[in-house]
């Protein structure tokens, strides 16, 4: 095994943050913050709302957001 092949490259974990408006059975609150991305848990929210997905923005650009 070369060099090359042995190195892993490390990904940075996607801190992201919920900034729409929080949802009725719970499952989802406004400013949640996840550490690991999009929970997967979630997706049928998204496929019901798409919309829902662009309301998750890194941490540093919540303030654009808003």
């Amino acid at each position: 095994m070369s060099k090359a092949e042995s190195k892993v490259t490390a990904k940075e974990p996607m801190h992201v943050i919920y900034c729409g408006s929080s949802l009725r059975d719970g499952t989802l609150h406004r400013y949640a913050l996840f550490t690991d991305g999009i929970p997967q848990h979630l997706s049928k929210h998204i496929e019901a709302c798409p919309a829902i997905k662009k309301m998750f923005v890194p941490v540093e650009k919540l303030s654009q957001a808003e």
